[in-house]
């Protein structure tokens, strides 16, 4: 499975100014201009949301120390404006980057390139999923199934540098399920989530019969 047009790019870095937070850049090859995705830009990007994710790159892996950021709305022809994670140090990080550096700039947002709802007994084997905007395969409230090399990858013969932000997704697990022969290559996230099914964490209680809950990621209630 791959998605065409992709919903990612890759650019070059030119130059790099710290102290605004932006990147100018080059697009080589056959790779579209970031700006394309102003389209479909949303308001407010987040981790977990919609939005453009930058994550930078040297020599053909991801630069240590330098975690991923999120390019402002709009992105322009030749340069971006981007901020990191909450709590990390913008001006730290910027100036750990370099021109050369290969910035990935993918659209992010909620949906599995391949996605199944409440199976029980199937089998999911053999399958290769090389871009998406979010999980390579998201299974929720599976059981008794089988997830057996099950790929998340960048297309091979191809300059890419990634693949999807989370390989291999299962959530609100049931009993009885087989996890085998996966492989998972640069997801710009996580590699692997397997979440059993639960509605929250009590955080207070108020009396006998009442409670107060919050949610995480992994949680219904989130």
């Amino acid at each position: 499975m791959d998605y065409d047009p992709l919903p990612f790019t890759q650019v070059r870095v030119v130059s790099v100014d710290p102290a605004q937070q932006r990147i100018r850049y080059a697009v080589d090859g056959n790779w579209q201009n970031p700006s394309i995705l102003n389209a479909i830009f949303p308001t407010v990007p987040n981790a977990y949301g919609f939005g453009v994710e930058v994550h930078m790159f040297r020599n053909g892996r991801p630069i240590p120390g330098v975690t991923r950021m999120y390019a402002a709305n709009p992105v322009g022809t030749t340069q971006f404006t981007a901020t990191p994670d909450p709590g990390i140090n913008p001006a730290a990080l910027f100036a750990q980057i370099r021109p050369g550096d290969i910035a990935f700039m993918g659209m992010r947002g909620g949906s599995g390139s391949f996605s199944v709802l409440y199976c029980t007994g199937c089998t999911f084997r053999n399958l290769a999923v090389y871009s998406g905007t979010q999980w390579g395969f998201w299974a929720v409230g599976v059981q008794s199934s089988l997830f057996e090399r099950i790929y998340s990858l960048p297309r091979p013969g191809t300059d890419r540098l990634a693949s999807n932000y989370v390989g291999l997704w299962l959530t609100d697990v049931g009993p009885g399920n087989q996890v085998r022969l996966n492989r998972t290559i640069r997801s710009m996230d996580a590699g692997f989530g397997y979440a059993p099914s639960f509605l929250g964490t009590v955080k207070s209680q108020t009396d006998s019969r009442t409670f107060e809950l919050e949610g995480s990621i992994t949680t219904k209630l989130s």
